[in-house]
């Protein structure tokens, strides 16, 4: 039920499981809080282990025959009443990664519907389009060795991933510089050489506040944005022009010695990696903010390559493709 595909070993006691831990052999075996749920999700006497119905006084059990008949019958009855295409199948996260969704895809599509929707919609699905459309493969942040400055936006790692949050540990104690940028003060805020508390749902006028300083001061890699990316100087223009840090405090309650102190050790330290989280995806101006998040990659020359550890990110290294930061 994670994206993550953690490593566990389950400890049983006369048939029934007792301890879930990390697999010590695994990659990914530093685990967050949700496998120590696992016994209280399987044994809990609120758990549904059989279909239920909806009747006058709440719900009752019924069989699973039954459960198919009450099914097929309602979606015969909504295709002959409004068409086909009043059917949505929906797959959770839960299926994310797996076969399950394309089955579910295909199911739609013998019931004849086109319609199809995931847990993607209202996060990472923008980020990946976004990704795509800008140039054309999703990076994933690399905590590596080399890497010197971490920006973590919107996301909180020590609750949500952790092997995500032992590769921040292991970077920060190399020395490498950390910047969180969170409406809420997490706990890696305060170990964080910066923290910007960002006025929620403004997250793209902050990256343009940075590029804004970034341009002014000619702390761009000149020769990745002559090579790689498409656009520039319009692009450029525009964020002069439009984003003034006076602007972009106002917009982001961010003092703007703080944006241009946070674009400085930003571009500076090289390379450097940013991560955001859910959060940023669930405004309405998410792929706008993830396209702008790029471009900050991309002037600062810090797109290379894709960690080989992400599970997701499959698809080979970027170092020739050309980012657009116009229409795309």
């Amino acid at each position: 039920m994670c994206t993550n595909h953690c490593g566990i070993d389950v400890h049983l006691k006369d048939g029934k499981i007792v301890k879930v831990r990390g697999m010590d052999e695994h990659p990914f075996h530093r685990l967050c809080v949700k496998p120590a749920a696992y016994p209280e999700l399987i044994y809990s006497k609120a758990r549904l282990t059989a279909p239920l119905t909806k009747v006058s006084s709440g719900f009752k059990e019924i069989s699973w025959e039954e459960a198919f008949t009450i099914i097929v019958d309602n979606l015969a009855r909504i295709k002959e009443r409004y068409g086909a295409h009043a059917m949505v199948p929906f797959a959770g996260n839960g299926l994310a990664c797996r076969s399950i969704p394309k089955i579910v895809r295909r199911f739609g599509e013998a019931y004849g519907t086109p319609n199809f929707i995931t847990g993607g919609w209202t996060c990472f699905g923008a980020r990946v389009m976004a990704f795509k459309l800008t140039l054309g493969s999703y990076p994933n942040a690399d905590y590596s060795e080399d890497n010197r400055c971490m920006v973590l936006w919107g996301t909180d790692p020590q609750a949500s991933s952790a092997p995500e949050r032992h590769d921040i540990s292991v970077s920060a104690g190399r020395g490498a510089k950390l910047i969180v940028i969170d409406p809420v003060a997490i706990p890696l805020a305060k170990k964080a050489d910066l923290h910007a508390q960002v006025r929620p749902g403004t997250d793209c006028a902050l990256a343009l506040g940075l590029l804004n300083v970034i341009i002014e001061e000619e702390l761009y890699d000149k020769d990745f944005t002559e090579n790689y990316i498409h656009g520039w100087e319009p692009f450029k223009e525009r964020v002069m022009k439009d984003y003034p840090l006076e602007k972009v405090q106002e917009i982001t309650w961010v003092d703007k010695e703080l944006i241009r102190e946070a674009a400085r050790l930003y571009a500076t330290t090289k390379p450097a990696a940013i991560h955001w989280g859910v959060p940023t995806e669930q405004t309405i101006n998410c792929t706008d903010f993830t396209r702008t998040a790029i471009g900050l990659m991309g002037v600062t020359g810090n797109l290379d390559g894709i960690n080989p550890q992400c599970l997701q990110a499959s698809q080979g290294v970027f170092k020739r493709g050309r980012i657009v930061l116009g229409e795309p």
